[in-house]
């Protein structure tokens, strides 16, 4: 017990120190004399902090106290830019036209070998090629050319990732460059516990989340894939009434899961009525406004003159994960006995085909 008393205090006290050590910033050759560094937060979700740096000699330093590591940007909007992380007790030295100079800790050097070099080459073809299309090249036949090379620098970009985890699973770099792999669940789990209880422990947590949100998703798009039957629910309608998706068999249903906020949802309002229309003796539309206020909802539905059945999704309601929703606007397609028959995600033509195809056209 005393042995375990003491482990917690030593790893008390080395938190502590590592959140006494500075992030430190060197930037120099900058073609402005403004720099801006984005801080995110530590759920990886939105930006914290937002620090302007001015320098007349375009030369700058900084430092950041941050308590763990955190995702950052770090641009001049010009020839200085690094998406990463500040980390506590390191420093990163940049200069125009290479992101990581001599003087950087050795976090950084590694970080720019694995991670960021690569990014710049595909960066840096990028910027070729629609240089070379604006200059009136084209673009069809440099394509070619192109994508040949750049998905070529996203292999390598990806091997080298993966790879560098797999063997340096004890390394807060890995910590680092899980957010930019794909498949973090696989590699999240090999992390080591030095790294999990350092000063990278914010950035995995997050990750893990993300991990479990999305292992969350997958189950329920099992129980929402085409053929399953409709997991039912019972919202407010706009009238205040409670309406339950069952009560509406023996007819197809549309799900249309939207947000007055949606440009997209918007847009395609017209193409829905105009298929509501053609359509409404054999089908009705639900319409599922999420991530809203109820004021904007009624507001929206007013205004597009938007002729079928709403109901309202408040944040806390579990509708949309049950139905697994990762995009709006996004239609599922419900059968008269209730069995789920399709579902498109975004704002796609196909969906109007599909509906001809179903009911004639």
């Amino acid at each position: 017990m005393k042995r375990t008393i003491l482990s917690l205090l030593a790893l008390a006290t080395s938190f502590a120190a590592m959140a006494q050590k500075p992030f430190t910033l060197d930037i120099k050759g900058s073609d402005t004399d403004t720099v801006f560094v984005f801080i995110i937060d530590k759920d990886i979700q939105h930006i914290e902090k937002a620090d302007t740096l001015v320098s007349t000699t375009r030369s700058f330093h900084y430092t950041n106290n941050v308590p763990t590591a955190r995702m950052a940007s770090i641009t001049n909007r010009g020839n200085i830019n690094f998406d990463g992380y500040i980390v506590p007790g390191e420093t990163l030295v940049m200069t125009a036209g290479t992101v990581v100079t001599e003087g950087s800790s050795d976090f950084y050097k590694d970080y720019y070998e694995v991670y960021t070099k690569v990014e710049n080459e595909q960066g840096r073809l990028v910027r070729e090629f629609r240089e070379k299309v604006n200059a009136g090249g084209n673009e069809a036949e440099l394509g070619k050319i192109y994508r040949p090379m750049i998905d070529d620098i996203s292999e390598k970009w990806s091997k080298s990732k993966r790879e560098y985890i797999k063997n340096n699973p004890d390394k807060d770099l890995s910590a680092a460059l899980l957010y930019f792999t794909g498949d973090k669940e696989e590699t999240v789990a090999t992390i080591k516990p030095n790294v999990r209880q350092g000063v990278f422990r914010d950035v995995i947590a997050a990750i893990e989340k993300t991990v479990e949100k999305e292992r969350a998703r997958k189950e329920a798009a099992k129980r929402v894939a085409t053929g399953c039957m409709a997991p039912d629910f019972t919202l407010k309608d706009i009238n205040g009434k409670d309406l339950t998706l069952s009560s509406l068999r023996g007819k197809y249903v549309i799900l249309d899961f939207w947000g007055s906020w949606c440009g997209w949802c918007i847009k395609g309002m017209p193409d829905m009525k105009k298929y509501y229309e053609k359509y409404k003796d054999r089908l009705e539309i639900l319409g599922v406004d999420c991530n809203d206020t109820e004021e904007k909802w009624k507001a929206a539905v007013k205004k597009n003159e938007l002729p079928w059945l709403h109901v309202f999704n408040p944040r806390t309601s579990d509708v949309l994960k049950t139905y697994a929703i990762r995009g709006f606007p996004t239609k599922i397609v419900i059968d008269p006995q209730g069995k789920i028959v399709n579902t498109v995600v975004g704002e796609d033509p196909y969906f109007y085909v599909f509906l001809d195809e179903t009911f004639g056209k």
